[in-house]
């Protein structure tokens, strides 16, 4: 009963005027093999929309109220892929992969109208590509070599000029660093540069990638009761290292644990659950100071939620929901599995905390998918601008409501968020699964979407 009462609240939460469409161009595409790829300029007052098929490139540039400004046409090669690419001086950056030694750099002219191109020579040699980023004024590209335990970040600063900022990490930190597929390690990182919710592919890693202007965070939970960040000055090509030790709440070495964190801004939000208890901090990340912590025992009722803990996926199908009524179902899942934690900004300036387990499904239903102890996890390349949808496949989780400010807990029932509101409002329209993006400018979100019943580009403002 309890159940049916919070989902007829949940349906009749979102139910609220039908979404306006902010922006739409007929395009006449068919097929499955369609993309999105929204990048923003530093500042976030202009975005350029990338749309793309199997031969051919559109983008559609837009100011700060998304109206649009310059559109261009690119002609693709189908084996080229998008990697992303970043907006300086009225000029938009564009970087594709069309061979293993080399990479495709557009600039297009906003006020001309022009587009030039050039390859360049990129040989990676004994390097595996780990990850890229869009970050506003610069286009990254991360690299790693098994061989000499070193992470390479190629800053992309124009179409053909870039530096390179490589650390050699000790090897207990590069062991903590890379998962194996077969007998060869590869460094096992996620970007965390998403707009709206991360999803649970993102926040289950250990180790995140965070861009922040000039200067990129690699936040590492791999021991227990401590958080390792490297600070990775991109201008000055400085690499800072310091730990932060959890120090309320030691685990002691014989008692199962799983922890984890997400960081926010300057505050990283980290959570670790033994078979009989849940702590959550708000850490500042450059001193180490806790600023707030959250603690519930195995027995109690948890007071800092704002949510049922409600559990999504059985042990062979996804999907299903049911809610927990007791504290120790949760701990339990969550030392069993990995521990999760994200932390987002809703419209209010309020921090909203999504706190759960998750673990891998069984073959014998769903999507297979696997947790960050595997050691087949995949590289999974989210489209620049990628919005995330419920990928929450077997989990149980609340959510927690913060003062930005105090981080003191905030009762009340919590409004839906982005990601929520975007698969309402969709969950009927024919969408490719890499042709959606979500992105913010002027302090709106916008989503993005290819629709193949009208083959249309449309933008609903939220």
């Amino acid at each position: 009963m309890r159940f049916l009462i919070f989902a007829l609240f949940f349906h009749c939460s979102i139910m609220v005027p039908a979404q306006q469409r902010h922006f739409e161009v007929p395009m006449g595409w068919r097929g499955k093999k369609m993309e999105l790829h929204t990048i923003s300029n530093k500042n976030k007052t202009q975005s350029c929309t990338f749309a793309v098929n199997s031969d051919s490139i559109r983008a559609f540039v837009f100011n700060r109220r998304v109206r649009l400004i310059r559109q261009f046409g690119l002609v693709r090669n189908s084996s080229e892929k998008i990697l992303g690419g970043f907006i300086k001086d009225s000029m938009v950056y564009l970087f594709t992969k069309p061979a293993k030694d080399e990479l495709h750099s557009y600039v297009l002219e906003i006020a001309t109208g022009k587009i030039r191109d050039h390859y360049i020579a990129f040989d990676l040699k004994k390097e595996k590509a780990v990850e890229n980023i869009s970050a506003g004024d610069r286009f990254l590209y991360f690299t790693s070599n098994k061989n000499t335990s070193e992470f390479s970040i190629y800053n992309f600063t124009g179409e053909q000029q870039w530096d390179t900022l490589r650390y050699t990490f000790p090897p207990d930190r590069w062991e903590d660093l890379v998962t194996y597929q077969g007998f060869s390690p590869v460094a096992s990182v996620k970007k965390v540069d998403l707009e709206g919710e991360a999803s649970i592919n993102t926040a289950v890693k250990g180790n995140k990638l965070y861009p922040r202007n000039d200067t990129l965070f690699l936040v590492m939970n791999n021991h227990r009761d401590s958080t390792h960040v490297y600070s990775f000055d991109l201008e000055n090509k400085k690499v800072n290292t310091w730990l932060i030790k959890h120090h309320e709440h030691v685990v002691p070495p014989t008692i199962a644990y799983s922890d984890n964190s997400f960081l926010l801004r300057n505050k990283l939000f980290y959570v670790i659950v033994t078979p009989d208890s849940l702590c959550i901090q708000v850490v500042d990340l450059y001193t180490g100071a806790i600023n707030r912590s959250f603690v519930a025992n195995r027995e109690d009722e948890i007071s800092f939620k704002n949510t049922p803990i409600m559990q999504e996926g059985g042990q062979y199908v996804s999907g299903t929901k049911r809610e927990l009524g007791k504290t120790k179902q949760l701990l339990r899942k969550m030392v069993n599995a990995d521990a999760v934690i994200t932390a987002t900004m809703n419209n209010s300036g309020q921090v909203e905390l999504i706190v759960g387990s998750y673990a891998k499904l069984s073959a014998g239903g769903g999507d297979m998918v696997f947790a960050s102890g595997s050691a087949m996890t995949p590289m999974v390349v989210v489209p620049t601008g990628g919005v995330t949808r419920s990928t929450w496949l077997k989990s149980a989780r609340f959510k927690t409501l913060l003062n930005a400010s105090t981080f003191e807990h905030i009762e009340g029932e919590m409004n839906n968020s982005i990601n929520e509101k975007i698969e309402y409002w969709t969950a009927d329209i024919k969408i490719p699964a890499e042709a959606e993006n979500l992105f913010m400018t002027n302090g709106n979100y916008y989503y993005a979407y290819y629709s193949k019943g009208e083959r249309k580009l449309i933008i609903l403002k939220f």
